[in-house]
């Protein structure tokens, strides 16, 4: 079953999605990119841009398997949209930022107030370190492999409740050797 909009970009949108049997109310068991073909005379269909760069997506992330990016399971087609399944890897690093964030400033609200100082501006180098750690890690395993991710941005990376960073969101990705 497919549920809230985790994300939308300029190609596609992305949805949590629950297995049969998993509860509603559970973490979502996988994330469901959702492609949306042109419609033309012929029918609904991808342009050659689009099928490349699916394509694209789809070949650098077989060729990937590691902790800190994302994993694709499944590729379907249907009439009018191409889904691919991803396992559910947690709340991107914007939004993660954003609730640490919120949740520091909210612990002000018992006191007068928060000053200028107490606001944190920014996360914690111990909480940051590791983060990073993993987004290098998982980039050197791209680059290793020949795939430039190209859109790495907070959004494009996300955390799990557990602190396990996942790179996602391949559909700008090339070959290094390409131009």
């Amino acid at each position: 079953t497919l549920g809230k909009v985790l994300g939308k970009g300029r190609f596609a949108a992305v949805r949590e999605g629950r297995l049969a049997n998993t509860a509603a109310d559970a973490e979502p068991d996988i994330a469901v990119k959702i492609v949306e073909k042109k419609a033309s005379k012929s029918g609904h269909v991808f342009s050659a841009v689009d099928v490349h760069r699916i394509d694209e997506e789809i070949f650098s992330l077989s060729k990937l398997c590691h902790c800190n990016v994302v994993k694709l399971h499944n590729v379907r087609h249907g009439v009018r949209h191409a889904y691919l399944s991803f396992e559910y890897a947690g709340r991107d690093l914007f939004d993660y930022y954003a609730h640490h964030h919120q949740l520091a400033i909210a612990g002000f609200e018992d006191q007068d107030g928060p000053t200028d100082h107490d606001v944190p501006e920014g996360m914690d180098a111990s909480k940051a370190k590791p983060i990073v750690s993993q987004i290098v890690q998982g980039l050197e395993h791209c680059h290793r492999r020949g795939i430039a991710h190209r859109d790495l941005k907070p959004e494009n990376i996300v955390i799990s409740e557990d602190g396990v960073v996942r790179l996602i969101d391949f559909g700008l990705c090339r070959e290094l050797s390409d131009p």
